[in-house]
Parts: structure tokens; sequence; C-alpha cells
């Protein structure tokens, strides 16, 4: 990866099946940008120089570190989803204890991706004249090579988890995994 300026890098994440505070880590000190848009943050927004510690401590692991990161780092990091992900507290419940879904919720699951999609769009259009690359860390999901997402962005990386023959992996797998880097 070179150090050309781009106007978002993505940054695919795992939630989870590999280590992405690494690659997170590694791409905001190379790329060093005044914003981290980040799914996993929700709809919380936690502001430069800003004292937010307890409200840090309510966060997921992998949230916490990345938020702790960007602030010590002077970086402004944003929530682009809604909270809990727009899900209901029926579908959350039916989720967290593993129950299987009625055909109603998943229809549910299918029309609050589209909305959730929509507003992380919305929101990255708002950083589109950034004078710095924006970087977006957002489920390898929505790193698709038809995602309406990377479909209306131009000039961006994309670095996404792999398999060995450079294919998007975004669901947990015995596979052995690297992140690979595409210009869009």
């Amino acid at each position: 990866m070179t150090r050309k300026h781009f106007s978002f890098i993505f940054l695919g994440d795992t939630h989870g099946f590999m280590n992405d505070l690494l690659i997170q880590k590694e791409t905001i000190k190379k790329f060093q940008p005044d914003y981290v848009l980040s799914e996993s943050l929700q709809n919380l927004r936690f502001s430069r120089n800003k004292s937010t510690d307890k409200k840090i401590e309510t966060l997921e692991p992998a949230s916490k570190n990345l938020t702790s990161y960007c602030i010590k780092k002077n970086i402004e990091i944003i929530g682009i989803d809604y909270k809990n992900f727009g899900l209901s507290k029926k579908i959350l419940n039916s989720l967290q204890k593993n129950e299987k879904l009625s055909s109603s919720h998943k229809q549910d699951i299918k029309n609050i991706l589209k909305k959730r999609t929509e507003r992380h769009l919305k929101f990255i259009r708002k950083f589109e004249k950034s004078l710095k690359p924006v970087v977006v860390v957002i489920g390898a999901y929505h790193l698709r090579p038809k995602s309406p997402i990377l479909k209306s962005v131009k000039n961006a990386l994309v670095i996404q988890p792999c398999d060995e023959k450079n294919n998007l992996v975004y669901e947990p797998t015995q596979k052995k995994l690297k992140y690979c880097a595409r210009v869009i």
C-alpha cells in the first residue's frame, strides 16, 4: 500500500473472527485521517480531546479499543449505524439466544439491512470533500464488489479479509485468512 491520496479507506471488519484492531491501527497510523467512521459504534460519536472515559467503558471490547486509539491520536470517531443496528428487542433476544428466526423476522432483518446501508451511505457522503482520507470501518459483508456502498464511491482503497485466492471473506471459516487490498 502506498500513501497515495484516497478519498476513503474502507476496512472490512470481521466482527471478531480475525484480529481487526491490528490492521485498523496500522491503517490509521499510515493515512493519518481526521475522521474514522465506524459501523460498530452504532450511533455514538467521540470528538477529539474530550474526556469520555465513562462512555467508552460501555462499549464492546473491539469498539472500545479502536475508540481509545482514535482519541489518543486526536481523531474524531463517528458511529454510522443505528442503535442496536436497527434491530428490535425481540429480534435481538432471538439472536442472542441462537433461536431460529421466523420468516417475518428474517424479512425484517432484510429490510433493516437495506436501511442500514442507506444510513451508512448518508454518513459516508458527508465526508466526500474531506481534505484527508476518511477511514471507514465497516462489516466485510458491505465490501462485496456489487455493494451499494462501494458502487457509490470513487478513489477508495478497500482493505478486506480474504482467503488464499484473494476472495472476500465475511463469515467465519476454517480457511487460512489474510487481508488484501484493492482500489476502486
